[in-house]
């Protein structure tokens, strides 16, 4: 199995949303500003359905909820971050060709 992820997430989405919900928990819509609200990133370590361990600790953590927010990259939003990306002080050729490969 490869650890890609797929261009079209939708059914991923699909998943976490019945995986979420199975586990009697609700789903709030929205996202956290994160230059405004600091994070914790897990460590998929290759692995595709790591998300299912955070739903599974927040359940038995008592968490009544889990906020899920999605949206669809498009073409526009690729060439708008190359953009800046080309033009930043601190540019980096990697993130650069990360964002071209996209």
């Amino acid at each position: 199995m490869s650890s890609a992820a797929p261009d079209d997430l939708t059914g991923v989405k699909d998943d976490m949303i019945a995986f979420v919900e199975g586990h009697g928990m609700r789903r709030f819509h929205g996202y956290v500003e994160f230059e405004e609200v600091q994070s914790v990133m897990w460590e998929s370590n290759d692995n595709p359905d790591a998300w299912k361990d955070f739903v599974e600790l927040a359940k038995a953590a008592g968490a009544p909820f889990l906020t899920m927010h999605a949206w669809v990259l498009k073409r526009e939003d690729l060439e708008e971050m190359i953009r800046r990306l080309s033009n930043g002080e601190y540019s980096n050729d990697e993130d650069l060709e990360d964002a071209r490969w996209l």
